[in-house]
C-alpha cells in the first residue's frame, strides 16, 4: 500500500482497518450463504457462492471440516458471546 499512496500513516491504518472489516463480513456471508444451510460436504460443495473460485471453495469446505477448525471456530464464538455478554 505505500508504494501506491501518499497518505499518511493515520490515514493507512483507517484504510486497512476498513478494508479488514469489510473482508471479514465477506467471509462471514460467504459462510452463511454456501456452508452453514447444508448438512454435508457434498451439498455445500454443489451449492457454492458464484463469486467464489472453484478451488478455492474446495479448499474451505475441507479446511472447515478438520478438527482445528472447527475448535478453531468453536472457541471464537465462545469468545464473541462472552464479550458480548459483559
Amino acid at each position: 500500500m505505500q508504494a501506491h499512496t501518499n497518505a499518511d500513516d493515520s490515514m493507512k491504518r483507517t484504510i486497512m482497518t476498513s478494508f479488514g472489516k469489510k473482508w471479514r463480513d465477506w467471509k462471514s456471508r460467504v459462510k452463511n450463504i454456501g456452508y452453514t444451510p447444508f448438512k454435508n460436504d457434498a451439498e455445500r460443495l454443489a451449492h457454492r457462492p458464484d463469486r467464489v473460485h472453484e478451488d478455492q471453495w474446495l479448499a474451505f469446505v475441507y479446511y472447515r471440516g478438520t478438527q482445528s477448525a472447527s475448535l478453531q471456530f468453536y472457541l471464537c464464538e465462545k469468545m464473541f458471546i462472552y464479550d458480548n455478554f459483559l
